[in-house]
């Protein structure tokens, strides 16, 4: 008999191996259901710039490929900021596309 045996009080809880095998499964499916959302809310925000690039520069496709990849690089580097998660993703998109064709083509005023 170990000497952790005959000092258990009942007033302390202990957790076994097969308790914390659980607490740390849970904790990384946790993990998991976040990275999940992210990786969603990245691929929603992506089909948005990709559409609304389409529909502000439908005849220039030089154009419409820079805005569509610089606006997805900029909605993506967005998301990475925790404080922009709670905006739209169609918002983060428009946005994203509003400064790209600021940057792109800036002697066009917005």
């Amino acid at each position: 008999m170990s000497t952790s045996d005959t000092v258990r009080s009942s007033k302390v809880e202990y957790i076994d191996d097969h308790e914390l095998a659980l607490v740390h499964s849970i904790e990384k499916k946790a993990m998991h259901a976040i990275l999940i959302d992210w990786l969603v809310e990245e691929l929603i925000v992506e089909i948005y710039c990709k559409r609304f690039v389409r529909a502000a520069q439908g005849v220039n496709e030089v154009l419409s490929l820079q805005l569509e990849h610089l606006a997805s690089y900029i909605a993506k580097l967005s998301l990475l900021e925790y404080n922009m998660l709670c905006y739209a993703p169609s918002l983060i998109a428009t946005s994203a596309i509003f400064l790209d064709e600021y940057i792109l083509v800036p002697s066009v005023k917005p």
